[in-house]
C-alpha cells in the first residue's frame, strides 16, 4: 500500500470515528440497557477502524501499541455487548481507558514531533476520563448499595459519554496526523 493511499484510509477511517463518537454523544439519554448496547455496537466499528489506521504506521512498534489499543476497545466492546449491566459497563470503561491512556503515552514518546503532541493529547483525555470514573467510583458503588443495589439509572448515559469522548479525541488525533502528513512527513525522520 503506498503512503498517499494509506493515508486516505487513515483519514476515512479517522472521519468515521469523529462521526460515530458524535453520533453516540447525540443520542437521547436513556436507562442503561439501550445505551450499553449501542455503546459496544460503536466502541466495537470504531475499534475495528482503529486497529485498520494503525497499519498505516510506519514504526513497527508503534504499529503494534496501536494495534493493541485498537484491540483492546474491541474487546471492551464486546465485554459490553455481553455484560450490558451498569456495573460491568463501568470497570470496562474504567479499565479500557486507562489501559488505552498507558499505551499512548508509550507510543507518543516513541514517535517524535508533531506526531508524539497528537498522540500525547489522545494519552491526557483518556486517562482525564478514566481518572473521573475511577475516582467516583466509590461513591457510585456506596449510591447503589444505599439504593438496594440498583445503579442510578443515568448512570449508562453518562458511562457512554466518556466512551464516546474518547473516541473523538482518539479520532481527531488520528485526523490531525492525516491531515499534517498530506502536507509532508510528520516527523523528522519521516516515519509517522
Amino acid at each position: 500500500m503506498t503512503l498517499r493511499n494509506a493515508n486516505r484510509w487513515v483519514m476515512a477511517s479517522a472521519t468515521g470515528i469523529v462521526i460515530l463518537a458524535i453520533g453516540l454523544l447525540l443520542v437521547p439519554n436513556s436507562t442503561i440497557g439501550p445505551n450499553a448496547q449501542l455503546t459496544g455496537w460503536v466502541l466495537l466499528v470504531a475499534g475495528a477502524l482503529e486497529m485498520a489506521c494503525s497499519i498505516a504506521r510506519r514504526r513497527r512498534a508503534v504499529r503494534r501499541i496501536e494495534v493493541l489499543l485498537g484491540a483492546i476497545a474491541v474487546g471492551a466492546a464486546l465485554l459490553i455487548l455481553l455484560w450490558p449491566g451498569a456495573y460491568p459497563l463501568l470497570f470496562v470503561a474504567i479499565t479500557c481507558l486507562l489501559i488505552r491512556a498507558a499505551g499512548a503515552v508509550v507510543a507518543a514518546f516513541l514517535s517524535s514531533g508533531e506526531v508524539r503532541v497528537w498522540v500525547l493529547g489522545r494519552a491526557l483525555v483518556d486517562l482525564l476520563l478514566g481518572g473521573i470514573l475511577l475516582a467516583g467510583a466509590p461513591l457510585a458503588a456506596i449510591v447503589s448499595i444505599i439504593s438496594g443495589n440498583r445503579w442510578p439509572d443515568r448512570s449508562g448515559a453518562v458511562l457512554t459519554n466518556f466512551v464516546a469522548i474518547s473516541m473523538l479525541a482518539t479520532g481527531l488525533a488520528m485526523l490531525g496526523l492525516a491531515l499534517r502528513s498530506r502536507h509532508n512527513d510528520v516527523e523528522g525522520d519521516g516515519k509517522p
